[in-house]
């Protein structure tokens, strides 16, 4: 009475490669947030001295007012 096509449970095959791949795309995010996070800190300092030198050139110019 049952047909043999219905008895049958759908699978999919993942490939290595594809999971390969995948794995690569993440690796590849993971360092390009490190490489993100490492220049974002680079500017925030960057920033920081900047604003250093800025209050001693106002302070410097205050002065001599």
């Amino acid at each position: 009475m049952s047909n043999e096509g219905d008895s049958e449970i759908p699978i999919t095959v993942i490939s290595e490669s594809s999971s390969t791949n995948s794995e690569k795309e993440s690796s590849d995010e993971v360092d390009s947030l490190e490489i993100l996070k490492s220049s974002l800190e680079e500017e925030k300092q960057k920033s920081q001295d900047l604003e250093n030198k800025l209050k001693h050139v106002m302070a410097d110019f205050q002065n001599l007012s």
